[in-house]
């Protein structure tokens, strides 16, 4: 039977794979322990000898690592996860214990996972439907662990995508993990601003997630995450080399930011541990972050869609629509003077009123950009009014 002081405990945490995770791992090792959480309380409430207490669980937590290691046959990683809940009931319940260094193994690389190529995940990019979208250049973008990708709240995106009206992307923000408290400098792209906002037009309201789940009233899950990864890799024909899962993305985006960024810098923009007096100095970065990240983006690119090629489309989106207002005011002056609304003298003294005004802002160099602009995207003659316009400029 669970107690009811472990049970307390675990409400703590929100999740529950996290509480079902805990729960086992803590009586695994008060069965190993031939012990109970009334005891180690009691204790801990009597004893004199904090550091002592500290000691002696942190010891008695190396000798349980090494017996799954030994007598259960696992391996460093799975014991060394096994340990996890049981360290987490000591330091909310009564003190972080003490465990001298290297006598728990460092985390090993995860043999037999897929790696994913850039080209991969863009064939996958282009095969998913408007949520796989989404949710791949999100989590490219991004590089978080499953749960803090579900538990992304939409009013909180939405005002860090609110800040385009101020700031080109790629928009960095701070983001602070839960499982370890370690501060993320994340940034959003211009392919994921536009994947969000494309999907969550496509809902019938609005939810409390990023990506809610079929109810709207609650986010998906890290199977429903795992799953969509998976379909895509089938769907995009991707011969895999190993596991597939949702975690590989945060994988995929460390490896593309180090073709750019220095370790550390890659390790703070995906949530990685580093030192406090480290952590101190890069907080200070986050322009140099931002330029590095942006110089990055080719390799994680997945639409060809770069915050290079918004700002070169905008600025041309700009000069057509200035050309076109322009030269809707000449056509409206010479309709004028055809119909013999305006005399010729007038029309002169109008065209040349809208010369003066918008010359200023189109150049010469700037028309024949938008005239050759115009020639590439659009290679059909010029409508008889443009011809009729052109001529009477003359």
């Amino acid at each position: 039977m669970v107690s009811d002081i472990v049970e307390s405990w675990l409400s703590e945490y929100s999740k529950e794979s996290v509480k079902n995770q805990y729960r086992r791992q803590l009586q695994k090792f008060l069965a190993w322990s031939n012990t109970t959480v009334e005891t180690i309380l009691t204790e801990w409430k009597t004893t004199t000898d904090k550091d002592g207490f500290r000691k002696k669980y942190g010891s008695m937590i190396v000798k349980y690592y090494n017996y799954l290691l030994t007598e259960k046959q696992c391996k460093i990683n799975t014991a060394r996860s096994e340990t996890n809940g049981i360290r987490a009931f000591f330091t909310s319940q009564c003190d972080k214990v003490k465990i001298g260094r290297g006598k728990i193994g460092k985390s090993q690389i995860a043999f037999g996972e897929h790696e994913f190529k850039l080209e991969q995940l863009q064939r996958m990019y282009r095969v998913g439907n408007i949520r796989d979208k989404a949710i791949l250049s999100l989590a490219v973008s991004l590089g978080y662990g499953a749960t803090a990708f579900i538990e992304l709240k939409r009013d909180f995106i939405e005002s860090i995508i609110k800040q385009t009206e101020y700031e080109e992307p790629p928009i960095g923000f701070w983001y602070q993990r839960k499982k370890t408290s370690q501060p993320i400098r994340s940034h959003l792209t211009v392919e994921s601003i536009q994947a969000l906002t494309d999907y969550w037009e496509t809902l019938p309201k609005k939810s409390e997630w990023v990506f809610p789940n079929s109810s709207m009233k609650h986010h998906i899950s890290d199977d429903d995450l795992n799953y969509v990864i998976k379909t895509l890799c089938s769907k995009a024909n991707i011969v895999v080399m190993g596991k597939v899962r949702f975690h590989l993305m945060r994988k995929f985006l460390f490896s593309a930011l180090t073709n750019v960024m220095d370790e550390l810098n890659a390790k703070l923009c995906v949530g990685k541990s580093i030192p406090n007096d480290v952590l101190t100095y890069l907080k200070g970065k986050t322009e140099i972050l931002k330029q590095q990240y942006a110089e990055a983006e080719k390799y994680f690119v997945l639409s060809g869609y770069t915050n290079h090629n918004h700002s070169i489309i905008g600025e041309l989106q700009t000069k057509v629509k200035l050309q076109d207002d322009t030269l809707q005011k000449f056509l409206e002056v010479f309709t004028a003077y055809l119909t013999e609304k305006i005399s010729k003298k007038q029309a002169i003294a109008k065209t040349k009123t809208i010369t003066e005004t918008h010359g200023r802002i189109i150049s010469d160099k700037e028309i024949k950009e938008i005239r050759e602009y115009e020639k590439r995207i659009d290679k059909k003659s010029e409508t008889d009014t443009t011809k009729t316009i052109n001529k009477k400029l003359k």
